[in-house]
């Protein structure tokens, strides 16, 4: 039985929900928070009820797990052990996603970024980003990112910077080491659609970023490197940024 505060659920829930379906145990929640559920998986797999006693009171006559969704998910879970175990490291991908819409700019003036304020940073702000999926090209990988938490289109620009993950920066799930491949994506619009990996999002030159913003400390080192080092190379002689 789910329990979906504000329609959210997160990695270790849905874990759980996964091992459970695997093993063929139904996975259930309450119909009233149907309209609220923010995770596919969720929507796909689970089956709203009328409320957990209706559920007690009629348990033998609610579906059972379907044998072929079970063997997918055992499948999923035996996969990503056996994967975990081959490597010491993942690659996430950062795009920096950078405003070309219509908004007017200034000559000089810096293009906005998109930072976005996630539970999985402790509420700290930080930049969209996602692991590197098998067979994936980085910007294949940059790309689908930007469609899946942002539900827009980008064209991958330049490279801001590559690094290690800092040690102990606070992210909420602890694994394998990562890897940052961070690039600027450029988008047409500021309307953003965000998925359950972020609560908010707002729009903000780098330097305002730096200065005003609560970064977790890999973000940090994307902006002050997007700030310091890439930004003036956008920005040609006669002061025309691009």
């Amino acid at each position: 039985w789910l329990v979906l505060q504000g329609g959210y659920v997160g990695r270790a829930t849905m874990m759980e929900m996964g091992y459970a379906l695997a093993q063929g145990v139904p996975v259930f929640y309450d119909q009233k928070y149907r309209v609220d559920v923010r995770e596919p998986m969720v929507k796909a797999f689970a089956v709203p009820t009328p409320g957990i006693e209706y559920l007690v009171a009629h348990f033998e006559t609610q579906p059972a797990a379907d044998p072929l969704v079970s063997r997918l998910f055992m499948g999923l879970l035996v996969e990503k052990s056996r994967n975990a175990a081959l490597y010491n490291a993942t690659v996430a991908v950062g795009p920096v996603l950078m405003d070309y819409s219509s908004k007017q700019y200034r000559k000089g003036q810096p293009r906005d970024v998109v930072l976005v304020r996630t539970h999985k940073w402790g509420g700290q702000w930080s930049i969209m980003g996602g692991q590197l999926q098998r067979g994936e090209t980085l910007d294949v990988g940059l790309q689908r990112v930007v469609q899946e938490q942002a539900r827009l289109q980008g064209m991958v620009q330049e490279d801001i910077c590559a690094f290690d993950e800092i040690p102990d920066a606070g992210y909420y799930q602890q694994g394998p080491h990562r890897i940052f491949v961070d690039k600027i994506v450029k988008v047409g619009s500021r309307k953003i659609q965000l998925d359950h990996r972020a609560e908010e999002y707002v729009w903000v030159p780098p330097a305002v970023a730096i200065r005003d913003y609560p970064l977790e400390p890999n973000a940090r080192r994307t902006m002050e490197a997007l700030a310091n080092c890439i930004i003036p190379k956008l920005v040609d002689t006669s002061g025309v940024y691009r």
